[in-house]
């Protein structure tokens, strides 16, 4: 991409968003107060406005703080490992060596995370995304000579633009940047600057004046389908990115690529028509200026209760009212002079107030968020909760999988491999797999694990039930495949592999114990025979011997008889 149209282009995309551009402004102000004002530029610290005089109600400030607090704690939480790797290819799934090698991926790929700023950067990424709707976060390797770990960045919404391609993903990307002409010479180099900025960087006079400079990453469509699971050379991988100077639009440095975008773009909801989203802060901004306008004139009003007007004849004062303790004031009548009394009703603009403070609040979620006031929640009553909040913002998890985590944990997951940090990969996943898109990302945060949990919970019930039917129809017991149930169950539990026997090692179990069976029934068999045979044996011999015993007997009868 030419450097002329890195400016050309960037000057479009920010005319196409001046509108969008006025609206943040406003949030800016009354729902994320400090994190950038639009239309103000602030290249010195004199220049940061610390007093927020126009904010007279916090309540959009901390609704928008904890739906991000929630997120962030709920899909990527520092505490626990939220996400795990398996495989595409179903028979994959059944080889414990090539599952107990996926799983250490994921630990590794999550530990690099957790060594990084990651958790610190997604933070203010959350933050964004509840507030303006729209958030990017760039990932970037420290050092491509050895491994020196990960560094992400949230950028702040004022200085990023992006164009997007026919599949919705992002292909090119824009930053505004400032830097001093000696910060230029320090990242790019001497020859790397022109050469009246080398000048003023080595000048002696002190030039504090920052020139604009744009990062820009794009796509190279020549290089779409190259093997990114090994080194390439930075002019051979699939995005490159330049610095340009934008008032002459001359390259700063050299130019250099990406194996991956490492720009990610997330909107809480996107808007129809728009690469921009939309929220909570979008559809309570109403509530929100209407809020802060009535608590003002609650004040005002208070400042009128407490400090109330004086009302007084045309030639009632002989002096100035002093109001001041101890004050004297001079009159003509002493009944002259009275206070005002306004008679404002305050139980209704504070019923107004809290209205609309709800009205907010349910906006933006928290209704859902909070805890109920008993000491303490029984499982299945958080597990609702859980399932009512997935309910609430699933389409919302489903983009931020989607536009930020998808595309970083495989980034994040290729980084790696890449620099030998993964364990060595089994012959079979190398034969079955083929490039490095055959992982499947699978999320165990309390959102998606809701999900989860519900497919098991199904499956445990079908069984159960199945179970109790048998009693009277013993043929329903043909239906269900236990093996392959017990081992879906295990999955949605997140159960680990090298704790399941796999497919193969269940067969030969089986076997094994159909085996046993048969010589379990073989030798009871024979037990039996030869019981039996014992048996027929002692019965013949009692026979015999009763025989003996009537030839040598003399007949009782008989001699009677006689």
């Amino acid at each position: 991409m030419k450097c002329k149209d890195i400016t050309t282009r960037l000057g479009v995309l920010e005319g196409q968003r001046k509108v969008v551009e006025h609206t943040w402004q406003v949030i800016e102000k009354f729902v994320v107060p400090y994190r950038g004002e639009f239309f103000h530029t602030t290249s010195h610290e004199t220049e940061v406005n610390w007093r927020k005089r126009d904010l007279y109600d916090d309540t959009a400030v901390k609704s928008c703080r904890r739906l991000a607090a929630n997120l962030h704690s709920n899909l990527t939480s520092p505490a626990l490992q939220w996400f795990d790797l398996t495989f595409r290819d179903e028979d994959l799934k059944d080889d414990n060596d090539a599952m107990e090698w996926i799983e250490e991926c994921a630990k590794r790929t999550y530990a690099a995370l957790q060594e990084s700023n990651f958790n610190l950067e997604m933070s203010e990424s959350y933050t964004d995304m509840c507030s303006f709707a729209t958030t990017v976060i760039v990932e970037e390797v420290e050092s491509e000579l050895r491994w020196e770990g990960i560094n992400f960045q949230a950028i702040p919404q004022k200085e990023c633009f992006f164009e997007e391609g026919a599949d919705g993903n992002v292909l090119r990307f824009y930053r505004r940047l400032e830097y001093t002409p000696l910060q230029m010479v320090d990242k790019f180099g001497e020859d790397g600057v022109p050469e009246d900025i080398r000048r003023k960087a080595n000048s002696a006079a002190t030039d504090d004046g920052k020139e604009e400079v744009i990062f820009a990453i794009y796509n190279r469509p020549n290089r779409k389908d190259a093997d990114v699971s090994g080194p390439l050379a930075p002019l051979a991988r699939p995005y490159g990115y330049k610095y340009v100077l934008r008032k002459t639009s001359e390259q700063l440095g050299d130019e250099g690529g990406y194996y991956e975008m490492p720009a990610f773009v997330t909107r809480f909801s996107k808007a129809s028509g728009s690469t921009w989203g939309h929220g909570p802060a979008h559809i309570a901004l109403g509530d929100i200026l209407t809020l802060n306008e009535a608590v003002y004139l609650d004040q005002r009003a208070t400042e009128k209760a407490i400090d109330p007007p004086s009302l007084t004849t045309e030639n009632g004062l002989m002096s100035d009212l002093d109001l001041d303790p101890g004050g004297l004031t001079v009159v003509s009548d002493i009944d002259g002079l009275k206070p005002y009394n306004n008679q404002a009703r305050f139980d209704v603009s504070r019923e107004r107030i809290t209205d609309l403070q709800m009205s907010i609040v349910e906006a933006f979620y928290g209704d859902q968020l909070e805890l109920k006031e008993s000491p303490a929640m029984t499982a299945t009553e958080v597990e609702r909760r859980w399932q009512i909040l997935q309910k609430l913002l699933g389409p919302t998890v489903g983009r931020i999988q989607s536009d930020l985590l998808d595309p970083m944990i495989q980034r994040t997951f290729n980084i790696l491999l890449r620099a030998g940090q993964l364990p060595e990969i089994p012959q079979q996943v190398i034969e079955a797999a083929g490039d490095t898109n055959f992982i499947e990302i699978k999320y165990t945060g309390p959102i998606p694990r809701s999900q989860q949990l519900e497919r098991a919970d199904i499956i445990e019930q079908w069984l159960a039930g199945v179970a109790q039917l048998a009693e009277l129809y013993p043929e329903v017991m043909d239906v269900p495949d236990a093996q392959s149930a017990v081992r879906e169950i295990g999955q949605l539990r997140g159960v680990p592999a090298k704790t399941m026997n796999s497919d193969n090692e269940a067969k030969a179990k089986k076997r094994e114990r159909e085996e046993a069976m048969k010589e379990q029934q073989i030798a009871e068999t024979a037990a039996a025979e030869g019981q039996a045979m014992q048996n027929l044996g002692q019965g013949q011999q009692a026979m015999t011997d009763a025989g003996m015993m009537g030839d040598n007997v003399i007949p009782m009868a008989g001699a009677a008889g006689e």
